[in-house]
């Protein structure tokens, strides 16, 4: 997992985006330490938004964007980091497992 600045205990503004089967894109304003609680932020915004369709979407999709306030941009494949977050249970991916539930957002 990549912290997103130095410091790792400093959170940074990004923007998680990912385009849906009509190429609309869809994207949420976050803060987060690491890529992985970027999208997972992103994608429990996503999923708990108005309506289904955004929720099916974000889960038919490969990979979700992370742009950071710094101008850079990263790929983050979704089926990797579901891989990551299910090989142990660390504090630290089951705090990212219950922010991707919508539980502690």
């Amino acid at each position: 997992m990549q912290a997103l600045r130095r410091n790792e205990n400093q959170r940074e503004d990004c923007r998680v985006y990912f385009r849906d089967a009509l190429c609309v894109e869809h994207s949420a304003e976050v803060r987060a330490k690491s890529l992985y609680e970027a999208v997972c932020r992103g994608w429990a915004a996503f999923m708990f938004a108005y309506g289904w369709d955004l929720f099916e979407a974000s889960w038919t999709i490969w990979e979700f964007i992370v742009a950071v306030s710094d101008s850079k941009t990263y790929c983050v494949d979704r089926d990797k980091l579901l891989e990551w977050l299910s090989k142990d249970r660390s504090d630290r991916k089951k705090y990212l497992r219950r922010v991707l539930d919508g539980l502690d957002y």
